[in-house]
């Protein structure tokens, strides 16, 4: 059946643009008003190592720097060794932390546990070690932010240790839950070519 008046070879298709483009805007304008920036969490200023060689150490250069060397177990992977070196006179600091690891199909009892909580207090001793250091000359712990800090951390080392390290050596949180800051500047020693 034919319905009159409606010829479809000359009917012509047209779309309306402007709705579309109303939307996209209001679109846009949503998404541009709702957008919020967030900070990183545990954003730390870590420079890299370049490709090309760095400067060797000279006597002034010494004063504000600071050498952490992380050794790890060769079987285990644990931390077992931190060695701290500071300024042109070498002011060194050593701790030994051997956690306790269950043997196969083995479980950790209670005194092991705690065994392995306390040798997570070497840290801590770090950050006390830090403070001495950057708060000698000032009653404020946050005005040592000109030394520099390099961490040699052995390749086989676990991730976990490699950043309780940074943080012990970064700053803390006082009393009112502020944070302090202690080295700004950490580096990581490069260790490809060794």
């Amino acid at each position: 059946m034919k319905i009159r008046g409606y010829d479809k070879e000359n009917e012509e298709i047209k779309l309306a643009m402007t709705p579309m483009i109303d939307i996209v805007f209001q679109l846009l304008v949503f998404f541009i008003m709702t957008y919020k920036v967030t900070t990183m969490e545990g954003d730390y200023n870590i420079r890299m190592p370049a490709a090309a060689a760095e400067p060797t150490l000279t006597e002034e250069t010494l004063e504000d720097f600071l050498e952490v060397r992380l050794k790890a177990d060769p079987e285990t992977r644990f931390l077992q060794t931190i060695e701290v070196n500071y300024g042109a006179d070498r002011q060194v600091w050593n701790r030994s932390a051997f956690p306790v690891r269950p043997a196969a199909g083995e479980d950790l009892t209670a005194a092991q546990m705690q065994e392995n909580r306390d040798s997570r207090k070497v840290f801590a001793s770090l950050n006390q070690f830090v403070i001495n250091i950057v708060g000698s000359g000032s009653s404020d712990p946050g005005s040592g932010s000109k030394i520099e800090a390099e961490i040699d951390a052995d390749p086989a080392l676990r991730y976990e240790d490699t950043v309780y390290s940074i943080e012990a050596i970064s700053g803390y949180k006082d009393d009112q839950k502020r944070i302090v800051k202690l080295i700004e500047k950490i580096k990581f020693r490069d260790t490809t070519n060794q």
